[in-house]
């Protein structure tokens, strides 16, 4: 029975889109987040990623956590600078920016809590 109204037709989730890589908030200006935790020195781990050209100016360590936009750069280009300057890495994970994050990039600021 057709109601007049176009079919809906069930595309890929989000989250499988965010998986296999499509959308706006994984490739161009906002892309994938790498964060780590690492044992010693966070600013020395940054300097490595900037170093190899992986970390850019808006990469930034926070204690023992960095975090590292990709931009053009896929997530296992930054693991295999982590492996090669042997980083001792506690924790790891990509992640998609955070309106925080956005909103850091285009003002400079942060919101407030």
């Amino acid at each position: 029975m057709r109601s007049g109204l176009p079919s809906w037709r069930p595309g890929p989730s989000a989250a499988t889109a965010a998986a296999n890589g499509a959308g706006w908030r994984s490739r161009g200006r906002w892309s994938q987040h790498l964060e780590f935790r690492v044992s010693g020195s966070a600013e020395s781990a940054l300097a490595a990623l900037r170093e190899r050209g992986i970390a850019r100016p808006d990469s930034f360590a926070v204690g023992a956590r960095v975090t590292v936009p990709l931009h053009e750069h896929a997530a296992s280009a930054a693991l295999a600078v982590i492996d090669a300057e042997r980083l001792r890495v506690s924790e790891i994970a990509t992640r998609v920016p955070t309106l925080d994050d956005v909103y850091l990039e285009m003002t400079g600021q942060r919101l407030s809590n």
